[in-house]
């Protein structure tokens, strides 16, 4: 059994509202505790950015400050003072922390290359700003030089070798945990919820979609299979869509295909809540371009939900055998409606299949996430932090 350690987690900047990320943050330091470790989070809280008086774009600036000049002071100061085994930086977009922090043992959790790699042009989709250039530039450095990393798939690392070159020697794949305990819910018990917050819903089949307007997560895309599947199926079905409203360039997109009236903005939920929504769909439909991980792949099929997405990693990584794939959304316009006709016959075959194929699947799934349980992923993180210690020693 390995003794016990004192760690000391970095968090996320709280005004920075990246829900997915405080989560792993908060779930990791749970765990922790809950597994007998000393263990405490930190992170960084609006101070200088409070007096930015909503003067347009000086939030941002102000919130840099608050991120980048006064926090490592805290920081370090939290480090000399705890004494600390290990100091663990939970999102690699903070990795200039790791200057403030040479002579202490860390390590940092690099869950996508996303933004690193739009900066530097691989996807004329998402141009970057020359000051996003410059962040994303100094964030990459900062992962450069690593003393150990920790990423959250294999494509992840595949990514990181291939933008930034080979990692430390003291790195690993460690897949996200579920930060919920998701699970098949009856119709009873997600009721209130879908009333809720969908109260047009009613009694009307539904698919959905969990995300939110980033281009990787292909929202475009989701509306034409949507409006190509409601023109083959003569199910009466609607899109509900959890997370950020539609842009207005989405949603005339949606108002030209005609499908307004039957798409369901929800906006974010609470973990329960999703999961009622995820128990009740017919599907989940995640056509994205890229991802670091794939959270909803995972609560969708832990919750006894159908998936549908991308055949592509890490999708297939973290979907297994539990989901279906459809071809990556393809950047040939002349392409597009083949891509709809073929991803929408994918997607009317799962809304008709037996009761007897869908239950096998749905058993698959149950099986396949136990391999995504938090105390799988803590004991794994755990057993990385001393075998990153026993070589510093």
């Amino acid at each position: 059994m390995l003794p016990p350690l004192k760690i000391l987690l970095v968090g996320n900047y709280t005004a920075d509202r990246q829900e997915s990320m405080q989560r792993f943050a908060s779930v990791l330091e749970s765990a922790f505790i809950g597994m007998g470790q000393s263990c405490i989070l930190i992170k960084p809280v609006p101070i200088i950015e409070r007096f930015s008086f909503s003067i347009k774009g000086l939030k941002k600036w102000l919130g840099y400050i608050d991120k980048f000049i006064l926090f490592p002071f805290i920081l370090r100061l939290k480090a000399k003072t705890g004494k600390f085994d290990i100091i663990h930086i939970c999102d690699h977009s903070n990795s200039p922390y790791l200057k403030s922090l040479r002579a202490y043992s860390t390590c940092i959790t690099c869950h996508d290359l996303l933004a690193i790699r739009s900066a530097e042009g691989h996807f004329t989709q998402n141009p970057i700003k020359k000051t996003g250039r410059i962040f994303q530039k100094w964030i990459k450095n900062g992962l450069k030089n690593a003393p150990s990393i920790v990423f959250v798939s294999n494509k992840t690392r595949i990514d990181f070798i291939e933008t930034i070159g080979k990692p430390s020697d003291k790195s690993s794949v460690i897949y996200n945990g579920l930060n919920y305990n998701y699970r098949p819910l009856s119709l009873a018990e997600c009721t209130p919820s879908l009333a809720a917050h969908a109260p047009l819903l009613k009694d009307c089949d539904y698919i959905l979609h969990v995300g939110n307007n980033n281009w990787y997560k292909n929202r475009k895309g989701l509306l034409k299979l949507f409006d190509s599947i409601k023109k083959k199926s003569l199910i009466s079905l609607k899109l509900v869509l959890v997370g950020q409203p539609l842009t207005p360039t989405l949603k005339s997109l949606a108002k030209t295909l005609s499908i307004t009236p039957d798409i369901i903005e929800t906006g974010p939920l609470s973990n329960h809540d999703l999961n009622a929504f995820y128990s009740q769909a017919r599907c989940l439909i995640f056509p994205s371009l890229e991802e670091g991980f794939g959270w909803p792949i995972l609560e969708a099929i832990a919750s006894g939900c159908r998936v549908i997405t991308t055949k592509k990693q890490p999708m297939e990584e973290v979907g297994g055998k539990a989901a279906t794939y459809i071809e990556p959304y393809p950047d040939d316009p002349s392409l597009i409606q083949t891509w709809c006709d073929h991803s929408s016959e994918i997607l009317f075959n799962i809304l008709n299949e037996s009761p007897e194929s869908k239950s096998q699947i749905l058993q698959q799934g149950l099986s396949h996430t136990q391999h995504f349980s938090t105390e799988h992923m803590a004991r794994a993180y755990l057993e990385f932090y001393h075998e990153t210690l026993k070589h510093s020693s």
